[in-house]
């Protein structure tokens, strides 16, 4: 007996039990496909809660070193600089200065795109790399939509 499990251990266990008590009760296939799809979503959300908060810093922090230096290489990029702006806000909720950093990551790639900045173009390109890596290992590198498409 779990005395104080985890939210990832609770939605673990309900997306084992829906696989392994539910859907083999279950006779209608199409229901049977719609709770797989449940245990796959539960499963991706229990990997996600686990460590969201802390790599959602870890790469904002990543993501406003490299933007700030892309505002100083480039001059006049108004929409980076008042990006970074927002983002210097201190704030203890993750998710929102995730979406500040996410944005200032999308304005310093629309710079580095226009200009002749190889090394920082770079730098972007990796963030970007590193941010799909980290959404892959979120949901699962092999995660599909069950009985879709």
């Amino acid at each position: 007996m779990i005395t104080r499990p985890s939210t990832s251990q609770l939605l673990r266990t309900v997306s084992h039990d829906l696989l392994a008590v539910v859907a083999p009760a279950v006779d209608d296939q199409a229901v049977v496909v719609t709770v797989q799809m449940m245990a796959a979503v539960l499963d991706a959300a229990a990997v996600r809660c686990e460590n969201e908060a802390n790599w959602m810093r870890a790469e904002s922090a990543a993501i406003l070193e490299v933007a700030a230096r892309v505002a100083a290489a480039i001059p006049d990029t108004a929409e980076l600089d008042a990006a970074l702006a927002a983002s210097a806000v201190g704030d203890s909720d993750a998710v929102e200065a995730y979406e500040r950093a996410s944005e200032a990551l999308s304005c310093a790639a629309e710079v580095v795109l226009g200009a002749d900045l190889p090394d920082l173009r770079g730098e972007v390109e990796q963030l970007l790399a590193a941010r799909l890596a980290n959404e892959l290992t979120v949901i699962g590198a092999n995660f599909e939509v069950i009985g879709r498409g």
